[in-house]
């Protein structure tokens, strides 16, 4: 997948990993939805995304609540739906079937698979790969201690190619 103009949603965005990752994606021209329960970091993520020179926007929002989840999937919609979502709080179950819900509302891209990308334990890891649909390539990295600046390289590399269950496992 050419990750130039696509919209990747990444939760946890406003510090530390997910921040990392949300950067990561800006560089390669992504443009960035930085979820976090942090209002001011996840804006604060979504600037230094704009100075990438993409589109960034900020979700204040906790994953692990419905409410919050469903005022995210509305907000999404508005933009024209996402094309990735990576999950770095490791609330997968039910974010996951939003997102996959919400492909289909894509503007211009409802036919393309999605890609939602897990940053899991190891133990977490094979549990979340059966959530695999039609809709969306679902895949799994397992930092294993390994620096952030790494696992945001292995999250985007995974969104690029990886395979449907694919788990990459580092350090």
């Amino acid at each position: 997948m050419d990750l130039r103009w696509r919209t990747v949603v990444v939760t946890g965005a406003g510090t530390g990993l997910g921040r990392e990752v949300a950067l990561r994606f800006a560089r390669v021209g992504a443009g960035v939805v930085a979820v976090d329960r942090d209002a001011a970091a996840a804006d604060e993520t979504a600037g230094f995304a704009r100075a990438c020179r993409v589109q960034a926007w900020s979700v204040q929002a906790d994953v692990t609540r419905d409410d919050d989840l469903g005022l995210l999937a509305a907000r999404l919609r508005d933009l024209g739906g996402a094309d990735v979502l990576v999950d770095t709080v490791a609330a997968p179950t039910r974010l996951t079937q939003l997102f996959l819900d919400g492909l289909d509302q894509r503007r211009g891209r409802a036919l393309e698979p999605g890609v939602v990308v897990h940053v899991a334990s190891g133990a977490e890891a094979a549990g979340l790969v059966r959530l695999t649909s039609p809709r969306a390539r679902v895949t799994c990295v397992v930092p294993g201690g390994a620096p952030a600046s790494r696992v945001a390289v292995a999250v985007v590399d995974l969104a690029r190619r990886g395979a449907a269950g694919a788990v990459v496992e580092l350090g």
